[in-house]
């Protein structure tokens, strides 16, 4: 009897909570990965690496949309030349949580004094959900990485 009810439609429109609460899981899984790339004796596949980088790279285009949205012009940071993927990727994911920070703090300000549309709470909500994406993405293959390490490191032979 209840499939017949169908869902229930949010009709309010992104708010300044829900999208603090948005970056506050987007961090977490920021986080996450951090985490992971700290594992030792982690090693990358070429493809692993290659698509790694990518969702990093394209998570931290979504944010550096969102802060622009913002009025927030910092230009990105760049590994040092010759990193190796590791130095690379955790570079990116810094560039991330700083990027995470500077838009809470500008949208917490902004949003309190009224200066955003439900337009651009709409836009940004956009923005961050596809980073979030890309972020989660690059979290589960980490952690897959991570547990097929964990698994070859117990075998004994």
């Amino acid at each position: 009897m209840e499939l017949s009810k169908g869902a229930s439609v949010q009709t309010g429109g992104p708010s300044l909570d829900s999208l603090l609460n948005q970056l506050k899981t987007t961090q977490g899984s920021l986080d996450t990965i951090q985490n992971q790339l700290k594992t030792p004796n982690l090693k990358f596949k070429r493809q692993q690496q290659y698509l790694i980088k990518n969702k990093l790279t394209d998570a931290n285009d979504h944010l550096r949309s969102a802060e622009q949205k913002l009025g927030i012009d910092d230009p990105s940071k760049r590994p040092p030349p010759g990193a190796g993927p590791l130095e690379r990727f955790i570079s990116l994911v810094s560039d991330g949580q700083n990027r995470l920070q500077q838009v809470r703090e500008n949208l917490s300000q902004m949003g309190k004094k009224g200066q955003l549309s439900p337009r651009d709470y709409l836009l940004i909500q956009i923005k961050l959900s596809a980073a979030q994406q890309e972020i989660e993405y690059t979290s589960v293959l980490l952690g897959k990485m991570v547990d097929t390490l964990k698994t070859t490191l117990n075998i004994q032979i």
